[in-house]
């Protein structure tokens, strides 16, 4: 769904590691590859209540009406072609991250912490 912009939904999320807060910059894992970086709209509490589920049953799960999106399209940012997303879930194999060039730091403000949903 991310290769053709979606948002990635509770519903898809088949396991969350770490923690982290609302609005807080996660890694998107599949096959244990990071495939995207997200502003996530839920904790990872939040998101272990309504992993697997569907959007009307957030209210009676988290006590408030949440939104439909664990991490909304125009928040994610992939890091892996998104034709190599398409081309590797018919096979079942994702490329490995490339590493950073040597010297090279992230920018600021970006997080590197091991958060992640997937």
């Amino acid at each position: 769904a991310m290769a053709n912009h979606k948002s990635l939904l509770p519903a898809g999320i088949k396991k969350v590691s770490g923690r982290f807060v609302h609005n807080e910059c996660v890694r998107i894992m599949h096959r244990s590859a990071e495939v995207a970086r997200a502003i996530v709209n839920y904790s990872n509490e939040e998101l272990e209540k309504i992993r697997g589920r569907q959007s009307s049953e957030f209210e009676d799960l988290l006590g408030y009406p949440g939104c439909a999106e664990a991490c909304h399209r125009n928040n994610i940012i992939l890091t892996v072609a998104a034709e190599s997303l398409t081309q590797f879930d018919s096979l079942g194999k994702l490329p490995q991250p490339q590493e950073a060039p040597e010297g090279g730091k992230e920018q600021r403000g970006s997080r590197s912490r091991s958060n992640s949903a997937s």
